[in-house]
């Protein structure tokens, strides 16, 4: 319930935000290969990321994930029965900083995010926590790549295609139109 409406209020906030600002709004499809930082093993990471553009210099930044790993040795205890790994699906928001000027063809930036996961390991019963993200990223036209720290302990290698979103207002309803 409490993952719901946080991820309701995140999306609504992005939507209502640019409708009434008429600012740029992205949306972000991506995906990645996932390692973690301590066990052995690999997964994918499948996401979204809304983005609203609030200066030049600037972002609001969300993200909905899911990641899934297959773990084939933990670092405390060896090798893994088979079948094991962990899933976790995420909803965060926070900031991009861009580390050069907008004109540029390719932007780097940092970003960090701070939201709620829902992390479930094999054999062992799920718990919600909290979600982080923290990475360096390359920003092109429509390409966009980099590396991450993701909850719960994963290094993210992610790439993903920018879609700039147009919001027109109307009398009494918005459109959205996705380019």
């Amino acid at each position: 319930m409490k993952r719901n409406l946080l991820l309701g209020l995140l999306i609504g906030t992005f939507l209502s935000a640019s409708a009434q600002q008429q600012e740029r709004f992205t949306i972000t499809p991506n995906a990645g290969i996932v390692l973690p930082m301590l066990d052995e093993g690999a997964g994918i990471l499948l996401g979204v990321n809304p983005v609203i553009r609030l200066a030049s210099w600037i972002s609001a930044e969300g993200e909905v994930s899911l990641i899934a790993v297959r773990i084939t040795s933990k670092f405390l205890s060896g090798p893994e029965p088979p079948g094991g790994g962990i899933t976790a699906l995420q909803a965060m928001g926070g900031l991009r900083i861009y580390l050069n000027k907008e004109k540029r063809r390719v932007r780097p930036f940092i970003n960090a995010m701070l939201g709620v996961a829902r992390v479930s390991e094999t054999g062992i019963s799920s718990e919600t926590t909290g979600g982080l993200s923290m990475g360096a990223f390359l920003q092109g036209r429509h390409l966009m790549g980099g590396i991450a720290l993701e909850t719960p302990g994963f290094l993210v290698f992610k790439m993903g295609y920018t879609l700039p979103v147009r919001m027109k207002a109307k009398a009494a309803r918005s459109t959205m139109d996705i380019q």
